[in-house]
């Protein structure tokens, strides 16, 4: 997982075997299972995401209840 994320960012910037290194140190690979959630509400947010496969969903509700996604 943190190869396709490596990747991904070497196409913006160029990258050292140093700075990838201190990269992976920065980095935990979470698999989510379908409908598991990565954050709930409530939940305080303390980190950045990045999706190699897949797709997550994103979506709040409204005063009535309503999922806004």
């Amino acid at each position: 997982m943190l190869e396709i994320l490596i990747q991904h960012i070497q196409q913006k910037v160029d990258l050292s075997r140093k700075d990838i290194a201190l990269m992976k140190t920065f980095f935990i690979p979470k698999k989510l299972s379908r409908k598991e959630f990565l954050l709930r509400e409530g939940e305080i947010c303390n980190h950045l995401a990045f999706v190699s496969s897949g797709i997550l969903k994103s979506f709040t509700s409204d005063e009535k209840g309503r999922d806004r996604i």
